[in-house]
């Protein structure tokens, strides 16, 4: 692929294959020609420069096409789009992490036995280089754990739960709805399915496991209300999503946390993602960046574009690795559903879980197994992990019921 320019096949033209077009056009036109840009609807395009056209997979079966990009989302037609450009030899670029969480390692199969890459850098983190480096550059230092801040919508929401002391959830909800950050039905977000399938596709890079989303815990933001604002005073909330390796397999979790100012995410404002690592031989490793948005997303497919001749080295699958709930988490924070405060007790004792009172309806565990925290979301609307340096007082009941997100 020397000499002459590459040329591209793009799928999709929303707001980031706009970008994609213009990073190419204004940075890298001498090297690269996109040639076809397929999408639903041309006719509503205005633009003359642009090669249009509805039939998606032209792009597969071009033989001039030598890079397929797909930012058209979703599973079908995109599944069956890049299976197609993969057996037509064409090395393929996406940003789909829905579709690489639950089928990537048949992808990567296909890529590997047809001698081309699939490369989807931008699946997760946004701007943050977090695949290339665990493919590349952190390979040899042993990854033992990751943690970060992997969803621009929620930490944006927390952060301004922090900063508006008097704006109600509702509110900042809204706000962030209109500025895009949020979908009109926000629990792909705030249930945490998109951090799922980000850790899922992380697992793969980081420790070789195949991870399907399903088997990592989310304990939901979507019943975060005005009456858990009293948090603030204490830290900053974040939405963090953890991996860590251990004696007995792979603990993965998806859990609010309550940090203070030692964190390394507590400056991680707004839509910015941030990652941490923790290795064996080089310790510990922070990456931070813009994790949303039409170029920063652009920008990680350019790079796969720039590299996409270096095939990257193989990734072994650990067949002695599993994914288990047996992590112990340290003092979390729980606020029980509507009329379940006393069940929520009762199933604490149950478990024989030291806890204490600090509302009428909320209490605080002092450690708790993550297994038997997701049976115990069954009466709670929140969790909430805190520092062991924190320590809340008894709440005063709350004068009058306050809206919760959903």
């Amino acid at each position: 692929m020397s000499g002459k320019k590459i040329r591209i096949g793009l799928a999709g033209f929303g707001v980031v294959g706009k970008q994609v077009w213009e990073q190419i056009q204004a940075d890298h036109a001498g090297q690269y020609e996109i040639v076809s840009v397929a999408i639903k609807h041309p006719d509503r395009h205005t633009e003359t420069n642009i090669p249009f056209t509805e039939k998606l997979f032209e792009l597969a079966y071009d033989p001039s096409v030598q890079v397929v990009i797909e930012v058209i989302g979703g599973i079908q037609p995109a599944h069956d789009f890049i299976r197609e450009a993969l057996r037509q030899k064409k090395h393929v670029i996406t940003a789909n992490k829905f579709l690489i969480a639950y089928h990537g390692e048949e992808l990567r199969a296909l890529a590997s036995e047809n001698g081309v890459n699939l490369l989807y850098e931008a699946s997760v983190g946004g701007s943050i280089p977090i695949l290339s480096a665990l493919n590349f550059n952190l390979r040899h230092h042993q990854i033992r754990q990751v943690t970060g801040i992997i969803n621009g919508s929620t930490n944006y929401i927390l952060t301004r739960l922090q900063q508006a002391g008097n704006s109600t959830v509702q509110t900042i909800l809204e706000e962030a709805r209109s500025l895009g950050f949020l979908e009109a039905d926000p629990s792909y977000d705030l249930k945490g399915w998109d951090i799922q399938q980000k850790l899922a596709i992380i697992a793969w890079h980081a420790f070789g496991i195949p991870v399907l989303p399903a088997q990592i815990p989310a304990f939901s933001l979507m019943n975060l209300s005005d009456e858990d604002h009293f948090l603030t005073r204490y830290g900053r909330l974040k939405y963090l999503a953890n991996l860590e390796r251990t004696s007995a397999g792979l603990d993965a979790w998806i859990l609010p946390e309550l940090i203070t100012g030692e964190h390394p995410f507590y400056d991680i404002r707004n839509e910015y993602n941030a990652i941490r690592l923790n290795t064996r031989y080089s310790g510990s490793q922070v990456l931070a960046g813009k994790g949303a948005g039409g170029n920063p997303t652009a920008c990680s497919i350019v790079a796969d574009l720039l590299s996409v001749n270096h095939h990257p080295p193989e990734i072994k699958k650990d067949t002695q690795l599993v994914v288990n709930h047996n992590r112990i988490l340290d003092q979390v924070y729980l606020r029980a559903k509507k009329g379940q405060t006393k069940k929520l007790i009762q199933a604490v004792g149950t478990h024989g879980l030291i806890s204490r009172l600090v509302g009428s309806n909320r209490i605080v565990l002092k450690t708790v197994p993550l297994g038997v925290l997701a049976e115990l979301q069954t009466f709670a609307d929140l969790a909430v992990s805190l520092p062991k340096s924190v320590f809340i007082e008894k709440i005063q009941p709350v004068p009058h019921s306050y809206p919760a997100v959903m």
